[in-house]
């Protein structure tokens, strides 16, 4: 076999050693990963599943509880929720199951654009609300306020959107004291400078985790791989931990079997490719999934099966 062969050989094996080893440090750390579910929206700001508020008594929904670790509600939905569900239907479910609860909050986004500052107050009511009722949220997850355009076109620069986070970290502080609070983005996915955004935010100690906002498409196209797992690096690097949304915009305008394989699709690509996000979050904004059960049950038992 001529020298050059050998050589090669080598290389190829070499790779395929660190492949591996990438591969099986993925799959050790998914065995510790937080998984989080999100209702759907069905496609629209206040949207949710038809089978809402039945899926709590149904059977093995509980069961699916146990198996997730944060439930994330909407911050946007909290005022069609009368305190009766709150505290005798949600607040019970997540006790029984030892369900942590986030929630997914706006107000942080354009906070200083006209008329902003009210749907700040409106969150902090909600907010309170929940508090007085009893319940606890461990997280808060700003929905965007890093990378969604403004209306209009208008410019919003950046160092804006950061003084709006560390503005509305302030506020919520005194309502959840304990509450970790993170942000929810696809700066980078939009191919923004994700890097001296996050280092000017996280520098400031107050976000303790960011989850990428990157949509099964969405890979390989505007970031690989490669791309996300060094995303999570630099993000560990300053000082907070990552988080991935396991989503897939072609599967959720489709059915509620392609929004299922594109969440798989997505969670396996991270694994396989030596991620090891401490958070997957599965959440969806488009038609589909169509209803909660028995879709999220399955879903989220073949996603536990993986890790």
């Amino acid at each position: 076999m001529p020298d050059w062969l050998i050589a090669a050989a080598g290389i190829v094996t070499i790779a395929a050693a660190a492949w591996l080893l990438r591969r099986r440090h993925s799959r050790r750390a998914a065995q510790h990963a937080r998984l989080w579910y999100e209702d759907n929206n069905q496609g629209h700001a206040g949207g949710r599943p038809p089978d809402f508020l039945a899926k709590f008594g149904a059977p093995g929904w509980d069961a699916a509880g146990q198996r997730m670790d944060v439930y994330m509600l909407r911050l946007n939905i909290i005022d069609d929720l009368d305190d009766a569900f709150l505290t005798g239907v949600l607040q019970p479910f997540l006790a029984r199951t030892g369900t942590a609860l986030a929630v997914d909050a706006t107000g942080a986004t354009w906070l200083q654009l006209n008329g902003r500052e009210h749907h700040l107050q409106v969150e902090l009511s909600q907010l309170r609300r929940l508090r007085d009722l009893g319940l606890a949220v461990d997280y808060i997850s700003l929905q965007s306020p890093l990378s969604k355009a403004p209306p209009d076109g208008e410019d919003y620069p950046m160092d804006k959107r950061i003084e709006d986070v560390l503005t509305y970290a302030g506020a919520v502080r005194g309502i959840f004291p304990g509450a970790e609070i993170g942000v929810i983005g696809a700066l980078a996915t939009h191919g923004g400078d994700w890097l001296d955004a996050y280092a000017d935010l996280l520098g400031h100690g107050v976000v303790g985790y960011i989850h990428l906002d990157c949509p099964y498409e969405h890979i390989g196209v505007e970031l690989g791989w490669p791309d996300i797992c060094d995303i999570e690096a630099a993000v560990r690097r300053l000082g907070a931990e990552f988080g991935l949304l396991i989503t897939t915009k072609e599967g959720g305008g489709e059915s509620n079997e392609a929004w299922q394989a594109g969440v798989l699709a997505s969670l396996d690509g991270c694994i396989d490719s030596g991620g090891a996000p401490r958070d997957y979050v599965i959440a969806s904004w488009f038609p589909y999934p169509d209803r909660t059960l028995p879709v999220i049950p399955a879903l989220i038992g073949a996603v536990r099966r993986r890790f």
